[in-house]
């Protein structure tokens, strides 16, 4: 079997593992842990055979050994609780419509994408993986009580590290709820952020219960508009030294978005984008 097989069937697999509540309970991980190896060991033989996969066979054997212990790890839960966007807003309640700011949860072993993919120098494509031992709770925005937006640990991990390297006068494409924002106006390198966001009930919800409760709420300045004409006719008028583009979802949605912003480049600004990795990754595969 080849290394693009390999990672086809990973993947394939792996979409609908993601889909279940908690792939086990503490107590059969701990029968697991019995055999003498470690908890994220036990969790990846139960990862595997959820997956529908043997370890003695070669595919599975060389995606227990191959890619999971590269991709699966057992998550802090300080990581999320002691963010500063999770304490500041985390206890806020609204809703507006069929829109609801609320908490959501991970249960405990259940799996998550905790980052951005990765690949090793042998081809492997090693989505990365996560799980805590206990209940983790997130801000979530629900529209017709369906989660839209949240500050999961996935956009934790990927839009933190982003917003930490942001300088100067920033422009974020794509609002969300404000995650990147925030943690960019923690920087002292951060002079202004300007945000371009074309739903007005985002907008609205924003500037009415987040926003209050941001760092430097004075330097935030919000432009209703598309993304795509106002880089076209606006951002180069604008000077931006940094300019985040989170236009989508997921990856799936992105990639269409992502070629169309990479095409509209232009020099000067330092441009980041969400969960590039994991897009150019699948792009490459439509190739």
């Amino acid at each position: 079997m080849t290394r693009n097989e390999c990672n086809r069937i990973l993947l394939e697999r792996l979409s609908f593992v993601l889909q279940m509540d908690s792939l086990c309970t503490g107590d059969s991980l701990q029968e697991l842990m019995q055999l003498g190896i470690g908890q994220e060991e036990a969790m990846a033989a139960v990862l595997l055979s959820r997956m529908g996969l043997d370890p003695e066979e070669n595919l599975g054997k060389e995606i227990y050994r191959g890619y999971l212990p590269k991709m699966l790890k057992q998550g802090s839960p300080e990581e999320v609780e002691k963010d500063p966007f999770v304490q500041a807003v985390g206890n806020l309640e609204f809703r507006q419509g069929n829109k609801r700011l609320a908490m959501d949860m991970l249960e405990p072993y259940q799996l998550f994408i905790r980052n951005d993919f990765e690949i090793d120098g042998q081809g492997r494509v090693l989505p990365q993986l996560g799980f805590y031992d206990r209940p983790i709770r997130f801000p979530v925005l629900l529209e017709n009580e369906r989660s839209w937006m949240s500050a999961e640990p996935n956009e934790i991990a990927t839009l933190r590290p982003l917003a930490e390297k942001a300088h100067g006068k920033v422009v974020m494409l794509g609002l969300g709820l404000g995650y990147y924002a925030f943690h960019a106006l923690l920087s002292k390198k951060v002079r202004s952020v300007t945000v371009v966001e074309r739903d007005q009930e985002i907008i609205s919800l924003f500037e009415k219960v987040l926003l209050p409760h941001f760092p430097r709420k004075e330097a935030v300045s919000i432009v209703k508009a598309d993304a795509f004409p106002f880089v076209r006719n606006e951002l180069p008028k604008l000077g931006a030294d940094t300019v985040l583009v989170d236009l989508w979802k997921h990856a799936g949605d992105g990639m269409e978005l992502y070629s169309r912003m990479k095409q509209m480049e232009f020099s000067g600004p330092e441009w980041q984008y969400w969960i590039e990795k994991t897009i150019k990754y699948y792009l490459e595969e439509k190739e």
